[in-house]
């Protein structure tokens, strides 16, 4: 992916979960406007498939609440853009949400969108790298380590291109550029908003970390987040559903491998 950071080194990153500690103070609003103004002009666009959209009502009680129903995770939310706090000049060029999970230790990036406009120019990968920096801070933090960086992206052989804002193989590409490889275990998305049901077109790919092998993961990291992750958003008992256990029993061993996409791709067409 070309890198120029000429194009947005002076562009604002704000991380919407500090509204937490805005309390009352005049900024806190535009909080709250800024998390509308993505979903409205970059997240809808960019994920037009029913299945894998969430409710903005529900990022906020997670990022804000104190709610104990909604202390599952950590969310954080990155925006980024020009004269973010001014509903007249702002400039959206992108957002990224991110998950961390503490019972699997794992963190989990759930959504990444460039507005058309500003694609090839290194904005993906900032924020990926801005928000690796706050995993790495909750690790020192909690003096435990993070067992694995998880995502997901569509399925370049059961997502059309029409369906999607990027061509899915080329997206495929840009994240093997960053890093990410794919984690080679059948995937299905558990049902985020009661009604649309669950996506069984995604992949779960992984960043490998600093240290570890890059082909491979352990077994139990991937399971932990998937029952972790299937239980908050709804399935009582992960063990007994049938997507989970199509994932967990696909796992060869005490490892799961990390495929490069490009392989991947080759292998299956």
């Amino acid at each position: 992916m070309p890198d120029d950071p000429g194009d947005h080194r002076d562009l604002e990153i704000v991380d919407l979960r500090a509204r937490r500690t805005a309390g009352d103070s005049p900024s806190a609003p535009f909080y709250d406007d800024l998390l509308q103004s993505f979903y409205d002009d970059l997240y809808l666009p960019a994920f037009p498939i029913p299945s894998q959209q969430e409710d903005p009502e529900d990022w906020r009680r997670m990022l804000w609440s104190d709610d104990p129903a909604c202390a599952f995770c950590e969310l954080h939310f990155l925006v980024v853009g020009r004269d973010l706090s001014s509903p007249e000049r702002r400039e959206l060029h992108g957002g990224m949400l991110f998950a961390l999970y503490p019972k699997s230790r794992c963190a989990f990036f759930t959504y990444v969108v460039v507005a058309p406009q500003h694609r090839g120019r290194g904005l993906a990968r900032r924020m990926f790298e801005q928000g690796l920096a706050v995993v790495r801070e909750w690790e020192r933090a909690s003096g435990e380590p993070v067992r694995s960086v998880l995502a997901e992206t569509d399925d370049p052989n059961k997502v059309p291109s029409e369906q999607d804002s990027i061509e899915p193989r080329q997206r495929l590409m840009l994240l093997q550029n960053m890093g990410w490889r794919i984690v080679d275990v059948p995937y299905t998305q558990p049902e985020l908003i009661p009604g649309r049901g669950r996506d069984d077109h995604l992949l779960l790919i992984a960043a490998p970390r600093p240290g570890c092998p890059e082909d491979r993961l352990p077994a139990a990291a991937v399971r932990d987040f998937m029952a972790e992750f299937y239980t908050a958003f709804g399935v009582a008992d992960p063990e007994a559903d049938v997507d989970y256990r199509r994932s967990v029993d696909a796992m060869p061993g005490e490892h799961v491998p990390l495929i490069l996409p490009e392989l991947w791709l080759q292998r299956t067409g």
